[in-house]
């Protein structure tokens, strides 16, 4: 099994709106049981690309895409970045698998080792995961990738969950 990214384009945003609309995990936990427009997918994923440090990919296993993962550096980000900073020089992940067929299977721990091996070259200092607290999945994945529970916190988001459970791994 070879695990790669691609940078999101254009094309893919509709695969994307799919995989939320199709599963239910990736609905409730990454989108909070919305699915987006095609419009709004382009303004978080495709304008953002000016954002210095921001980047967006799709996973692949054997060349086949199985899910969305971004990037971006905490600092800079108002007032959710001050609630969740840590350290300085810090790369925020968030990321869903969005193939049903790949999901509760062990590949996100997989996929999140191998994106992280990636960020290292990017000269961060430390990685942060912030899922939802209930989201009891994604919290075991940040363990089984050696990320540690640092707190929660209350966000600011309209629209989005109301708190962050924080896990930070050095690079």
């Amino acid at each position: 099994m070879e695990i790669t990214f691609r940078a999101v384009e254009e094309c893919d945003l509709s695969l994307i709106q799919n995989w939320i609309k199709t599963n239910e995990f990736a609905k409730k936990w990454y989108y909070k049981n919305v699915v987006p427009t095609i419009k709004s997918l382009h303004k978080k994923i495709i304008e953002r690309r000016v954002v210095p440090q921001f980047n967006s990919y799709l996973m692949l296993i054997d060349n086949l895409p199985i899910g969305y993962i971004q990037s971006y550096a905490i600092e800079g980000w108002g007032a959710w970045s001050n609630k969740i900073k840590i350290f300085n020089n810090t790369v925020g992940l968030d990321y869903f698998i969005g193939d049903i067929n790949y999901l509760h299977k062990g590949y996100g721990p997989q996929i999140i080792m191998e994106f992280i091996n990636t960020l290292k070259a990017q000269g961060f200092d430390y990685v942060s995961i912030s899922p939802d607290p209930d989201n009891i999945v994604n919290r075991k994945c940040c363990e089984k990738c050696g990320l540690t529970f640092q707190k929660i916190v209350n966000t600011p988001y309209k629209n989005s969950k109301n708190r962050e459970a924080i896990y930070l791994k050095k690079l």
